[in-house]
């Protein structure tokens, strides 16, 4: 079993982003100047770091165990298709037959393959795209943590960060003369600092966690500082009364103490939380209900509150939330209890 903060901060992040995808449809839809509005795009915009969040999960895992593990770039990726890139082609194939079902789509193979290879079938799936740019230059980050100071490599991670998420169509523009690049937010230089930090992090996990419990009335503060700033301020902008051009900047600072505060939770509470069965359930099962969850929300949101006569936009809200999270925990639990049974008998 893996340690239970890790195990916390990953059932959290999958419950977030489920968050994100669930209240979509109020975000887009609702009356603006309402106050039910601004308490759910606050928790949205606030969820907002699970992807950068899930990076920095995923190299610090990777690097925790470094030492102990023999590394072999061959089999390293091989495995890294099989437990993830094939998941994940399964669930772009199962999405685009559902869409296909509800009627957004007619079957186009050539639109399936460019769907998968962009990600961009459903909302979530452009992650599992800028992971796996990760692992194919796993010997850099290898290579790295070894050679290179810390404070050097994320300093560097994020002025590079910076440089490319808001310069890199520009640069291509430069070299090729009117080519639009609009998928910037599924390229890896977009999201190096998180990675970076993940590497270092998982380096030198022990040293990691003394930090955060040493300074945590710090991180505290910056975290709830950080989240004012950015949430109060993106709804300023939303509403129109105020104009933000550094909105970004302070969004990339709230991600960061974010993380921070949320692996201090898991370092506190997470041992606690994860003796709870449902807990467990959910995290064994996250990386299927990321994969699942959004084509699961189009048939509620297309067929299920129809058929339920729900049109209200707080009922159907309540019902988004009770049929994602409440399936969410039926079917991890018994996949749970599945495995467990097979496990036994074996």
């Amino acid at each position: 079993m893996r340690n239970r903060e890790i195990s916390f901060c990953n059932m959290i992040l999958c419950l977030l982003v489920m968050w994100i995808h669930i209240c979509s449809v109020a975000v887009s839809t609702w009356d603006k100047a309402s106050g039910a509005f601004f308490a759910v795009e606050m928790t949205w915009r606030l969820s907002a770091f699970v992807v950068q969040g899930f990076l920095f999960l995923s190299a610090l895992k990777l690097f925790r165990n470094m030492e102990k593990k023999p590394f072999s770039y061959g089999p390293f990726l091989w495995g890294r298709i099989r437990k993830i890139g094939v998941p994940y082609l399964i669930a772009v194939l199962v999405s685009y037959l559902g869409l296909i079902w509800l009627g957004y789509y007619a079957f186009d193979l050539k639109f399936l393959v460019k769907s998968a290879l962009l990600g961009n079938m459903i909302a979530p799936f452009y992650f599992i795209i800028i992971l796996f740019q990760f692992y194919v230059l796993m010997p850099v980050w290898r290579w790295m943590v070894k050679k290179v100071d810390f404070w050097a490599a994320a300093v560097s991670a994020v002025l590079l960060m910076a440089a490319f998420h808001d310069g890199l169509p520009s640069m291509i523009a430069m070299v090729s003369p009117g080519t639009a690049f609009p998928y910037n937010d599924r390229v890896f230089t977009s999201y190096l600092a998180y990675w970076v930090l993940g590497c270092y992090a998982g380096r030198n996990y022990d040293v990691f966690l003394e930090s955060l419990q040493r300074n945590k009335g710090v991180i505290f503060c910056l975290f709830l500082i950080s989240a004012c700033a950015d949430g109060l301020l993106y709804y300023g902008m939303v509403r129109g009364m105020l104009a933000v051009p550094f909105l970004e900047d302070i969004h990339r600072l709230y991600v960061v103490f974010a993380m921070a505060f949320l692996f201090l939770l898991g370092d506190t509470l997470g041992r606690k939380v994860m003796e709870n069965r449902v807990c467990q359930a959910v995290d064994a099962f996250s990386y299927e209900l990321y994969l699942y969850h959004g084509i699961w929300l189009y048939v509620v949101q297309d067929r299920l509150l129809g058929l339920l006569g729900i049109s209200n936009y707080g009922a159907a809200l309540a019902a988004r939330i009770f049929c994602c999270y409440g399936l969410a925990v039926a079917v991890a639990l018994a996949v749970q209890y599945l495995r467990k049974r097979k496990a036994d008998m074996g």
